[in-house]
């Protein structure tokens, strides 16, 4: 539901569909959400049992694409982080959410590569939690916002 709710906008370019905000950005923003779209596609195929156990291969294979989605997502997230005009605790908030969505991710990559199973594991569930993370802030934001909590001008900036 986010990605057609939230995320689809982001392949129209023009400045109507990104909005004023991120539409000097483009170049951080695409990238982001198509990774991040990569990586919420390709994460319940990483924990599905009997998915994992009928397509080993195909499992191999697509922890290569959530990894390198979550690497080149995670470096336009701090970007975005970076050049992020809201305020300097909105600005910490994305750039520590990149940072650690790529420390957990790579932990689950260590840990494959020595063969610890039950810690790769926890790590990617770990590391698709944050993966859904901003998915939650951005839902929340709405939600705030339609309640009238929340500042929509601050909305958009999510």
């Amino acid at each position: 539901m986010f990605i057609f709710t939230n995320a689809l906008r982001y392949f129209i370019f023009t400045e109507e569909a990104y909005a004023a905000y991120f539409w000097p950005r483009v170049n951080w923003v695409f990238p982001h959400v198509v990774c991040v779209i990569i990586a919420l596609l390709a994460g319940p195929f990483q924990f599905s049992n009997r998915l994992r156990a009928k397509y080993l291969k195909w499992h191999k294979r697509s922890r290569y694409l959530y990894l390198i989605a979550i690497l080149f997502g995670a470096i336009a997230g701090i970007g975005l982080s970076l050049t992020s005009q809201v305020n300097l605790t909105y600005k910490f908030g994305l750039f520590f959410l990149a940072i650690a969505w790529l420390l957990n991710s790579g932990m689950a990559l260590i840990c494959i590569l020595k063969r610890k199973i039950e810690q790769h594991r926890e790590w990617m569930i770990r590391s698709y939690v944050v993966t859904f993370a901003f998915v939650f802030f951005r839902l929340f934001a709405d939600i705030f916002t339609t309640m009238k909590l929340l500042k929509e001008q601050t909305s958009m900036a999510l």
